[in-house]
């Protein structure tokens, strides 16, 4: 059972120009299922001072209804609510090399005049990767294991033949 997976839930208090801004991001996990989608919904605690909301990510595609075409979006904006934003990402499908797959979100709510009411950003981890998974350990990383075997073998056998001389 994977500890990290579900949904983070995260209130964030950063300071506006009209006093704090606090705002609740839900439905972003710590580290993403390859192809799943999830809903994410933004609340703020003033919906009278906000006048819109741009929510990117690098990584992965973005949605303001749960269908998602061919290609990936990259950005989202909306305008002004009283209720909250609700919006779907679609996690990567692909499998990445170690220390790659990261998705980067941001989130500006924009205040009057086109200030910025607040902002928020997060990085959504990639699945972690088995040791027992095979597919899942680089390449990279089964030559050197193998590398480091044949050296350690390579090594004790001359370390046997010049302690046996003696």
């Amino acid at each position: 059972m994977r500890i990290l997976y579900g949904t983070l839930v995260l209130l964030l208090v950063a300071t506006a120009t009209h006093g704090e801004a606090t705002y609740r991001v839900d439905g972003l996990p710590l580290d993403y299922a390859l192809g799943e989608v999830y809903e994410i919904t933004l609340t703020v605690s003033d919906p009278g001072a906000v006048t819109g909301v741009t929510i990117t990510t690098n990584n992965g595609s973005l949605s303001a209804v749960n269908e998602f075409g061919e290609g990936e979006a990259h950005d989202l904006q909306f305008g002004a609510s009283d209720d909250g934003w609700s919006f779907f990402w679609q996690a990567p499908a692909d499998a990445h090399e170690l220390g790659e797959g990261e998705a980067e979100f941001s989130v500006t709510f924009a205040g009057e005049d086109d200030s910025t009411w607040a902002s928020y950003e997060t990085v959504v981890r990639p699945p972690p990767i088995h040791a027992e998974d095979e597919e899942a350990t680089p390449e990279w990383a089964l030559q050197l294991a193998w590398g480091g075997v044949a050296l350690t073998g390579i090594l004790a056998l001359a370390a046997a033949f010049i302690l046996r001389r003696d």
